[in-house]
């Protein structure tokens, strides 16, 4: 990771003359090698700094340090092998450590011998009158002083500011692309070289490194998506073309794609195509495909469905015009938007897949806005505290330049978001300087008395899924069994609407059939319904574990005293609760 070093300043290389390099090369070869570490002509003999990309000058720098601390000589071909593999090898750690893909490792090595030897071996054997010639050795050391550039993506190389690379497109392979973060340092270290290779951040290198091999997969799957589709689609032109030999389209391209001036041929013909398709150029955005490929689906589900005419069918300008029309569209509306108003945010711990094989436990939030539950955004906090969420939450709302506009923000009423110092909400109103209204779930709200409650009759838990007292352990291992002749328990559960039910879980509509029947008696329930087990318990499930002790007391003739107060606070508390906030 390339980042600027606040005090340094950068280092300036060795000036490197003709006149210097002249004298030098006159000498007898055996006085050189007694000299070269303290008269040697391109500079300071030194090993490479990792701190920025070497040049030129500093390969052949290391590579005279190599030799002189390795005591070898120019006469063995073997020894000078080693020392530009282990230069090599340094070379390409110092580019790795800067997040930039390079070319293979012999390829690196063999730059370095070419270069190595037309600036050392060939000067020696020239002729006399070459050596008289003072030119010659200007031109050589010309661009000593440039970057030893051994990037993979060769599309940034003319470029001189982030200017000219903004106007360049990248046609390399994703794994072979510069990452977009790492061009401007890339850029410096072409021109001034002000930046530095700052120490790593194991953290965020990680997170970076993720990303770019998600976004390498996901452009990977497109090529193959789009390879597959042409495919499919240039068999069924075929087929199509045979069983369609009296259409008006021939059985060249155009039964796929019409000629791009198709439209102004629909416009003579006073036919012209006004069909529009915005959701297949939202997901064609989405997904990066070309003109080509979006007009290739189009026509071939045009096709599939027999709708296919000389009408209808879109050609890649059409296609190309959708678009820009789309996107037009688009930005009109984010433009009249005014920042957001409310956010929401949520989050579990999930596995998730770490390198290699090993799964852990990795928190996911999600942020929506309202009104209309738009996805804004999802992150992976640092850790589990209020301020950690808190901070990523203020950048995406920089990101949306709505530090100034937001008034609400909704989350579950856990204390890490409703905390009244170190809560989400309550820092991030301190972030923003300015009040905020609390939307917090009722849903999570409605449940805190009960656990309260059970946790009076039954104590703490043991476990994230286990219990110490007798009813924990009960409700843990139930088991569906006979419904017994049990007490009736006046409730205030009544009928719901029927709307309603189509907006429930299965936990949740469990839940409410079964309190409708604990209330008249044994004589209520259905064959149908006394075989259904409830479900899992687990200390987040809390209807679930309600659904249990409901069960659980139609299954004792004499239930407990903890028994039968839970229960007559679930019919008489709890759920009339949870079905007026539904």
């Amino acid at each position: 990771m390339a980042s600027t070093s606040g005090g340094l300043t950068p280092r300036t290389p060795a000036t490197v003359t003709a006149k210097g390099l002249w004298k030098q090369t006159v000498q007898s070869d055996a006085r050189l090698r007694r000299r070269r570490k303290t008269n040697f002509p391109f500079g300071t003999v030194q090993p490479l700094r990792t701190t920025q990309l070497p040049t030129a000058l500093d390969i052949i720098c290391a590579y005279d340090d190599g030799k002189n601390s390795s005591c070898l000589r120019y006469t063995s071909r073997n020894d000078k092998s080693k020392v530009i593999h282990q230069l090599g090898q340094t070379t390409l750690d110092i580019w790795k450590k800067a997040s930039i893909p390079t070319i293979k490792d012999h390829s690196v090595e063999m730059k370095i011998m070419r270069m190595i030897d037309a600036m050392f071996d060939k000067p020696f054997k020239l002729k006399e009158k070459q050596k008289a010639d003072p030119g010659f050795m200007t031109a050589k050391c010309k661009n000593i002083d440039k970057l030893f550039d051994i990037a993979k993506c060769g599309c940034y190389r003319g470029c001189q500011n982030m200017e000219e690379a903004q106007q360049v497109k990248c046609q390399c392979q994703p794994s072979h692309k510069i990452p977009e973060k790492e061009i401007p340092y890339y850029l410096d270290q072409k021109s001034e070289r002000k930046l530095y290779i700052s120490s790593v951040d194991l953290t965020a290198a990680k997170g970076v490194r993720e990303r770019e091999q998600r976004k390498i997969a996901q452009e990977e799957r497109q090529l193959l998506e789009g390879k597959r589709v042409q495919d499919e689609t240039d068999r069924s032109r075929s087929t199509i073309v045979t069983e369609s030999s009296n259409a008006s389209y021939s059985s060249d391209q155009s039964d796929i794609f019409p000629p791009d001036n198709s439209e102004e041929v629909m416009k003579q013909g006073n036919k012209i195509n006004l069909e529009e398709f915005p959701n297949t150029m939202m997901i064609a955005k989405r997904y990066n495909a070309s003109t080509r490929q979006t007009a290739a689906f189009i026509n071939a589900v045009l096709q599939d469905l027999n709708m296919a005419t000389t009408e209808n069918l879109v050609s890649r300008k059409k296609v190309r015009n959708m678009m820009d029309r789309y996107g037009k569209k688009e930005a009109r509306i984010n433009k009249e938007k005014k920042g957001l108003l409310c956010i929401k945010f949520d989050g579990r711990k999930d596995k998730t897949l770490q390198d290699g094989n090993r799964f852990s436990q990795e928190e996911h939030v999600t942020v929506v806005a309202e009104p209309g539950g738009q996805n804004i955004d999802h992150f992976t906090p640092s850790s589990g505290e209020g301020r950690d969420i808190a901070n990523e939450i203020v950048a995406i709302l920089d990101e949306h330049d709505s530090q100034s506009t937001l008034q609400a923000m909704g989350a579950d009423g856990t204390s890490v978001n409703t905390g009244k110092f170190n809560g989400v909400i309550r820092i991030t109103e301190e972030r923003l300087q300015c009040p905020l209204q609390w939307i917090i779930c009722l849903l999570h709200f409605n449940e805190l008395p009960l656990r309260k409650l059970f946790e009076y009759y039954d104590g703490q838990t043991s476990g994230p899924q286990t219990f110490k007292g007798s009813l924990g352990k009960l409700i843990q291992n139930f088991k569906v069994l006979p419904i017994l002749n049990y007490q009736p328990v006046r409730g205030s559960v009544s009928e719901v609407e029927d709307g309603l039910w189509n907006n429930l879980s299965n936990d949740q509509c469990y839940l409410i059939k079964i309190a409708l029947f604990i209330q008249p008696g044994p004589q209520s329930f259905p064959p149908s319904f006394m075989m259904r087990h409830p479900g899992p318990v687990h200390h987040a499930r809390w209807v679930t574990k309600a659904s249990c002790l409901l069960c659980l007391y139609a299954q004792e003739e004499n239930p407990t005293h903890p028994l039968q107060h839970l229960v007559g606070f679930i019919l008489k508390v709890y759920v009339p609760s949870f079905v007026q906030i539904k």
